[in-house]
This record gives C-alpha cells, sequence and structure tokens, in this order.
C-alpha cells in the first residue's frame, strides 16, 4: 500500500514531499486574486503646516488588474 494524493487534478503516489508542496503552493496562489499594482511604502515629508503622509505609493498597474478597476493610478499613495 502507498498513498495516492490528488491536487487540482495532479496525481502523486507515494510521498514525494517537495512535490506535493510545489503543489499545494500552487493551489493557494491560484486560489487568492492578484490585486495587479506594485507598491512600495512612502514616507512623504511635509512642509509648514502640511501634515507628514504614510502610505504605500503606486508604481505600476497590471492592465485589466483589480488595482486598474477600482481606479488607482500610477503615482498614487494608499494611505487607508
Amino acid at each position: 500500500m502507498f498513498p495516492v494524493t490528488v491536487i487540482d487534478g495532479h496525481t502523486v503516489v507515494g510521498f514525494d514531499q517537495p512535490r506535493l508542496e510545489q503543489l499545494i503552493a500552487q493551489a493557494e496562489a491560484a486560489a487568492r486574486p492578484k490585486f495587479g499594482a506594485g507598491i512600495a511604502n512612502v514616507g512623504k515629508a511635509g512642509r509648514k503646516g502640511v501634515p507628514i503622509i504614510f502610505g504605500a505609493y503606486v508604481g505600476r498597474i497590471g492592465t485589466g488588474s483589480i488595482a486598474e478597476r477600482v481606479g488607482l493610478a500610477i503615482g498614487d499613495v494608499i494611505i487607508k
């Protein structure tokens, strides 16, 4: 007797831990929607009377992505 595991239509016969971990990681990644934006931390120093802004700077937007559909643009700073 030996184990047979099927993950997303891929069959693993026996206990092949690296292959099982690979298939599980692929299945988890496919289940999460992609936001489609390249972002980086930002801290903009304020001038007199202007508050300091902290957030995520949008540097890239993927075509057809969730980020594009919600109206984000390159140069936006996400603060909430």
